[in-house]
Formats: C-alpha cells, sequence, structure tokens
C-alpha cells in the first residue's frame, strides 16, 4: 500500500499527477491510516470470530450427537413398551389359568369330599 507519511503537500505539489489520481492516492493513504487505527480491534474480532467458528463446530457435532441418541432413546422406549404389553397380557393370562386351576382343584376336591361322604 501507500505510505501513509506522503502527506497531502507533497500530492499537491507532484506535477505529472493529475487530479483524480491524486484524489485516489490521497483516499487510498486514508484508508490505509483508518484500517491502522482499527487494527487492534480487527485482531479481537478474528478472534471472536474463530471462537464462534468453534462453538458452531461443537454445537454441530453435538446436536448431531443428540439426535442419534433421542433416536435411539425412543426406539429403546417402544420396545420396552412393547415388551411391558406383552408381561401385561402374559400375567393376565397366568391369572386367568391360575383361577382355573383354582376352581378345577375346588371342584375335585368337592367331589373327593362327596366320595368321603359316601363311603361314611
Amino acid at each position: 500500500m501507500f505510505d501513509s507519511n506522503i502527506g497531502s503537500k507533497y500530492i499537491k505539489k507532484c506535477p505529472f499527477l493529475c487530479s483524480d489520481k491524486k484524489k485516489l492516492i490521497m483516499l487510498l493513504s486514508k484508508k490505509q491510516e483508518l484500517e491502522i487505527m482499527g487494527d487492534p480491534m480487527r485482531k479481537e474480532v478474528g478472534m471472536v470470530r474463530k471462537k464462534i467458528d468453534m462453538a458452531n463446530r461443537d454445537i454441530k457435532s453435538l446436536a448431531q450427537s443428540c439426535q442419534k441418541k433421542e433416536k435411539e432413546y425412543k426406539e429403546t422406549l417402544e420396545a420396552f413398551n412393547e415388551k411391558n404389553k406383552e408381561k401385561t397380557h402374559l400375567v393376565s393370562m397366568l391369572m386367568e389359568l391360575l383361577a382355573e386351576s383354582e376352581r378345577v382343584r375346588m371342584k375335585k376336591l368337592e367331589e373327593i369330599n362327596k366320595t368321603v361322604g359316601a363311603l361314611q
């Protein structure tokens, strides 16, 4: 870039430069001065932007992991609910079988009582 020490006096005195070129050179030197003034903030802004980019990458990775685990959780929960329904059905069947068994046992006991009562 242009040296910011080139003053406007030197540019104005230079006979071989047209006025548009002089204006352009002056604008470029002013731009350079502004960039130099803003340079310390640029470094801080750059560092913050890098940290934001790193955080975004971490967030993306964590979001993918979270989605995967949510999917796994839903599948596991669904399997659990199915097994729980199956267990409930089996417990009902067991209760019915036990009740039927008890009725049959009571019926046989009554028959034995009748037989014993008839023998006496």
